[in-house]
């Protein structure tokens, strides 16, 4: 079965940690083709890159963040921890910042031409050579492959999608943006949001790569081996502790 990698990324989000996922991914991961999708980058190579801008209705969305503090983050709600509310800022909230990821994810569902699609965060290492079924290993007959965490919602970082019969699955994630329902749940981040739409899609069988995990669970894992995810503070190393 063929697969295509998509990601994303800014000019900020490439200067720090993209540029670590491009030429990583350039050294182990060609097997499998990539699709970017990038926000005031120039053309990179060994890629099919998109305007993430261009991405039908994320502008429109966008602008509507871009006035309000309360979509960026910066507003507290009942989701906030204190440490979120002494620093003035929450990631559970930035909707500003997480929908671009889901409507990327949703392009590119839509337009990919193989049949399984692997999203990886944009601040993704590959550190060793990919081998071209890896969604299939993933997915082991599912529709979809994810990391699971206990107590938790969970880790989006590396997610795989058998197609066309995941769609209603993404379709249904990107909706919480495009029809405003985010706003109805506790949080608006597309890992929680993405535990709601499965919820609402228990007939699409889903793949739990980490049962029972906790913490940063790629690396509780073997795909953990292939693909290093750096959140967080991370990014500053371009590695993760957790990585072995």
């Amino acid at each position: 079965m063929t697969t295509t990698i998509v990601t994303a990324f800014s000019d900020t989000g490439y200067v720090q940690y993209g540029h670590r996922f491009m030429a990583t991914y350039a050294k182990h991961g060609q097997s499998i083709p990539l699709q970017l999708y990038t926000e005031n980058v120039p053309d990179l190579p060994d890629c099919t890159q998109f305007d993430q801008l261009a991405i039908p209705g994320l502008s429109e969305f966008l602008q509507i963040c871009t006035g309000d503090p309360l979509y960026q983050g910066r507003v507290p709600t009942a989701a906030w921890r204190r440490k979120d509310i002494r620093g003035g800022y929450s990631y559970r909230t930035d909707v500003q910042k997480f929908c671009k990821m889901v409507y990327s994810i949703h392009a590119g569902a839509h337009s990919v031409t193989t049949d399984n699609m692997i999203w990886l965060d944009g601040d993704t290492v590959v550190c060793q050579d990919v081998p071209p079924d890896i969604a299939d290993q993933s997915l082991r007959g599912a529709s979809y492959a994810f990391l699971g965490r206990k107590n938790k919602y969970s880790e989006t970082g590396y997610v795989a999608f058998k197609l066309p019969e995941a769609l209603p699955l993404i379709d249904s994630w990107v909706a919480y943006y495009q029809s405003g329902s985010f706003y109805r749940e506790r949080e608006w981040h597309s890992a929680w949001l993405f535990d709601r739409a499965r919820e609402q899609h228990p007939d699409i069988a889903g793949h739990n790569l980490t049962p029972g995990c906790e913490g940063h669970v790629i690396h509780q894992c073997w795909v953990g081996k292939y693909f290093d995810h750096t959140k967080g503070d991370r990014k500053v190393k371009g590695r993760s502790p957790e990585a072995r």
